[in-house]
Parts: C-alpha cells; sequence; structure tokens
C-alpha cells in the first residue's frame, strides 16, 4: 500500500468524525436559541447531504487501495 493512499484513507476516515460536532452544533442551536422546524430540518439535511457524500469518497479511496493491493494471477 502507498503511503499517500494511506494517509489519504486515514484522512478521510478522520473527516468522518466531525459528524459528532456538527450534530452537537444543531444539538446546541436548537437548545440555546430555538430554531425552528424549517432551520432544523435544512441543517439536518445538510448533514445528511455532506456525511453521504464523504461517506462515499470514503469508500471509494478505500476501493481503490483494494484494487492496487491486490495480487496479481
Amino acid at each position: 500500500m502507498s503511503m499517500s493512499k494511506r494517509f489519504e484513507l486515514e484522512e478521510k476516515i478522520m473527516q468522518t468524525w466531525h459528524v459528532t460536532s456538527d450534530v452537537e452544533l444543531i444539538y446546541r442551536k436548537v437548545t440555546d436559541e430555538g430554531l425552528s422546524g424549517d432551520e432544523l430540518s435544512n441543517a439536518l439535511l445538510g448533514i445528511l447531504t455532506i456525511y453521504n457524500l464523504r461517506f462515499n469518497d470514503l469508500f471509494d479511496t478505500f476501493e481503490q487501495m483494494l484494487k492496487e493491493e491486490r495480487p496479481k494471477i
């Protein structure tokens, strides 16, 4: 496995942990400022969209690494 691909994969794994910070931010906004239903829905939909993209990108990187590591027969 190339070190650059391994680093890229590790970096993308770490980026997925941002979801906890993002959910905490929304939680604080709801409890401290009282987001409207529309604002809360939009915020949650945004997180859903972003993390679907992040997880798909992470999996694509993982699949690419597997292809590069597979022994040739």
